[in-house]
């Protein structure tokens, strides 16, 4: 059975998990991610507001769907206990 080699903080800690987020920091991977965030945030500076806008809506609509469920979920309890 092979042996892993841990590396960085993950010496002390010995988790898989950790080593794979260890391993893509030092191949590049994450500073590519980086990157492409940047150029993502870049490009949509002149959208911001519209963006914003679009956030608030799915918040509100998320909203509205969770405080539908729970009313839907009070009527059930309603009806099926009396």
């Amino acid at each position: 059975m092979e042996k892993k080699k841990y590396s960085g903080i993950n010496r002390i800690i010995k988790s898989e998990n950790l080593q794979q987020i260890v391993d893509i920091i030092h191949d590049g991977t994450f500073s590519d991610f980086v990157k492409d965030w940047k150029w993502i945030f870049t490009f949509s500076k002149k959208y911001k507001w519209i963006v914003a806008l679009y956030t608030i809506v799915g918040i509100f609509g998320s909203s509205l769907s969770l405080g539908s469920a729970y009313i839907g979920r009070l009527l059930i309890n309603i009806v099926v206990d009396q």
